[in-house]
């Protein structure tokens, strides 16, 4: 309750300068995907900010002294890369993150192969601590070869179907277990979305279907220009789909469908910024949100092309260097223009910590739970 009502207050007040509510951790640079929409690794090679990240990755012992001091506000932190699973000491992180800090909810976001490394890191964790709410973001960008070819990975769509079943098992036995698949929309496979979403829910049988706006300088040029209207309708077919219980969206915690509405207004304000670009939007990124690189490099959002600083330097101390000179440098740089990203992980705090926002989220859960008492 008390983080709840710290929560409220930041929501209402000021928020400069403080310690971050969520945060994205890349803990490798190396992935076995070579996908087309990617803005991250293009050739094998780190790409996002070019130059920012591409030394040596925190070893485990690094991101144990890091971990503790990341603050009071932490919520979520999201674990990617790179693919995550391709670091064998990815469970003993999630469990330092758990053990050193407050965050609430642990999320990895992985391609979905390494089936027996997803299961067997799900069911330790959880077991360790059935309370603990933690999850997967798979990623599903189209159905059999076609989602192959995109992810330049032979029988890739197979092994995440599986990853998918397996989990969807485990939750079962642990209610709190989060699994959501979420399909980045891009030129490619503009045409197929609600095809996609269709498959998802009902031969996969998904509950929580989400999606990211293709964004950067993706690996192909051509993922690029998507067709905004098409993206429109696949969104709100989501919606719909959520609202009329196609599938749940997140559950089994307070502020689930708080996240659910969350997601829904993230991608409408989306469209909405596509459609009228030289509207800038309020960004909360260095203030309740960060990226933190493999290799310690920290940064306000991964659309900017430049770190604040890199924790080596900072003796692993995450909130010395969020409080630093150079810090409040780089806040008055992105205070001086106006947000005009659709990075839909950063415009988690945007939305929900933006009273704003608070009559169209308002409107979103109350249709939900209208359609619930009616069913």
């Amino acid at each position: 309750m008390a983080s709840r009502l710290r929560y409220a207050r930041m929501a209402l007040g000021r928020k400069q300068g403080a310690a971050p509510v969520y945060l994205i951790h890349h803990v490798t640079d190396r992935c076995n995907a070579k996908c087309r929409h990617c803005f991250i690794i293009h050739d094998g090679e780190y790409a996002i900010p070019d130059g920012v990240s591409g030394g040596n990755a925190l070893d485990l012992s690094e991101i144990e002294r890091l971990v503790p001091t990341l603050g009071d506000n932490l919520y979520t932190v999201q674990l990617t890369g790179g693919e995550p699973f391709l670091r064998a000491d990815l469970t003993a992180i999630v469990r330092t993150y758990f053990r050193d800090s407050v965050v609430k909810y642990v999320q990895i976001c992985t391609n979905g192969q390494f089936t027996d490394r997803i299961v067997a890191l799900a069911e330790t964790v959880m077991s360790e601590d059935p309370t603990r709410l933690f999850g997967f973001s798979i990623s599903v960008d189209d159905i059999g070869e076609r989602h192959d070819e995109n992810r330049g990975l032979a029988g890739l769509f197979g092994s995440l179907s599986n990853s998918v079943r397996e989990l969807k098992a485990l939750q079962r036995v642990f209610p709190r277990l989060q699994l959501s698949v979420n399909v980045t929309a891009s030129s490619f496979n503009e045409d197929r979305l609600i095809p996609i979403y269709e498959y998802l829910t009902r031969d996969l049988c998904v509950g929580n279907v989400v999606t990211t706006l293709i964004r950067g300088n993706p690996s192909d040029e051509a993922a690029a220009g998507l067709d905004i209207d098409k993206y429109e309708a696949f969104i709100e077919h989501c919606a719909d789909g959520w609202v009329a219980g196609k599938h749940r969206g997140f559950s089994g915690f307070l502020e689930a469908n708080l996240v659910n509405a969350q997601n829904v207004v993230t991608h409408r304000n989306n469209v909405r910024l596509v459609r009228s670009p030289g509207k800038g939007t309020v960004c909360y990124a260095g203030d309740l949100s960060g990226v933190i690189y493999a290799d310690g490099a920290v940064a306000f959002c991964e659309e900017v092309p430049y770190a604040v600083g890199n924790l080596r330097d900072w003796d692993m101390d995450f909130m010395r260097l969020w409080h630093s000179d150079v810090a409040g440098y780089v806040r008055a740089r992105r205070n001086a223009t106006a947000c005009r990203c659709t990075h839909e992980c950063f415009a988690i705090p945007n939305v929900l910590f933006n009273p704003r926002n608070w009559p169209e989220l308002t409107s979103v859960a109350v249709r939900k739970g209208l359609r619930r008492a009616r069913t």
